[in-house]
């Protein structure tokens, strides 16, 4: 990973922990918002971030997670949940549910709004009749017509996410 990479990670995990707070107190509250900004720079440290959310009520997010805790993919979201939680100095806490522990893919938009979790992995495809432009997007994009890796199979994949 490039040190433009690596400087920027950190911001944009930041930023989708504070984006689910700022969601998890605005529905607290009735969605009046009203609370004070939070601001670092890009490139921002560890210890600007933690300067920055000294201050705020400790909080903890649930994230329901499509896989299981046994899959290669589950170390890197531990590093994330990780990661939040000493960024923020330990004010934000990451619970992960694995496996669709919550809700199931097609139920996880509801518990997202009805407060059980706080972030998922999305899966739009699972529900066609509610997506329907992801759906046909998934059935066009599932039906490879050039088998090169750059053309075929890279751009299907950046397509459909």
């Amino acid at each position: 990973m490039n040190s433009n990479k690596r400087k920027l990670f950190p911001a944009l995990i930041m930023t989708g922990a504070l984006v689910a707070i700022s969601g998890c107190a605005s529905a607290a509250t009735g969605g009046g918002g009203g609370g004070s900004e939070i601001s670092v720079p890009m490139n921002a440290s560890a210890e600007e971030w933690k300067a920055a959310l000294a201050d705020i009520e400790p909080v903890e997010i649930v994230y329901q997670a499509t896989s299981s805790s046994t899959t290669v993919t589950a170390p890197a979201l531990e590093a994330w949940a990780a990661m939040i939680e000493d960024y923020s100095g330990g004010n934000i806490g990451v619970e992960i549910v694995w496996n669709y522990g919550i809700a199931g893919p097609t139920e996880s938009d509801d518990a997202l709004l009805d407060g059980r979790i706080d972030l998922h992995g999305f899966a739009n495809f699972a529900s066609p009749s509610e997506f329907p432009i992801a759906g046909n997007l998934m059935l066009e994009a599932s039906t490879l017509r050039d088998p090169s890796l750059v053309v075929g199979a890279l751009t299907t994949m950046g397509a459909v996410n």
